[in-house]
């Protein structure tokens, strides 16, 4: 004989954290998109570019002018040799950390992107609660109890095939 049982599970949420995890799924769903084609051209990562050549370029201009002021103030490292010289040095140097800065705004940027959308895509609202249904149903739900039934009423109260079914 065979018994089926039905379960079903009904659960309820805060309806302002069903709010803000269904305000979470188009972000979601548009970063996957920009990452997938080219995070390279979302405007975080153009924001830190331009910020870390920004900085790049005050140091170098800083450099250049701490240079000018030591060869006016040097009599000997006033010749256009020198002074040509330690400009591209602070070039060179400018141009290195420049290429740092990338490289490490673009080792960062993969991190801080995933990081965010694994945290978006993990927020659950609150459970305020959950109702459980059973339901059983089948054959073996009322054929099982007749069979014992009309066994132990053939059999004379309780005897014969009765008594072998363990009835």
């Amino acid at each position: 004989m065979s018994t089926t049982r039905t379960s079903t599970t009904t659960n309820q949420y805060n309806p302002s954290g069903m709010g803000v995890y269904n305000s979470f799924q188009n972000p979601v769903q548009q970063g996957w998109q920009q990452y997938s084609q080219n995070p390279l051209t979302s405007s975080w990562f153009n924001q830190e570019v331009n910020q870390s050549n920004q900085m790049n370029t005050n140091i170098g201009n800083t450099m250049n002018q701490v240079n000018t002021l030591n060869s006016a103030q040097t009599p000997m490292n006033n010749s256009p040799a020198v002074m040509n010289a330690m400009k591209a040095r602070n070039q060179r140097a400018m141009q290195s950390r420049q290429s740092q800065g990338f490289n490490s705004l673009l080792m960062n940027a993969n991190n801080v992107r995933q990081t965010a959308l694994g945290q978006m895509q993990g927020y659950q609202p609150l459970q305020i609660s959950q109702t459980s249904k059973q339901s059983t149903g089948g054959l073996g739900t009322w054929a099982t109890p007749l069979i014992q039934a009309v066994l132990e009423n053939s059999g004379g109260g309780g005897g014969g095939m009765a008594a072998m079914m363990g009835g």
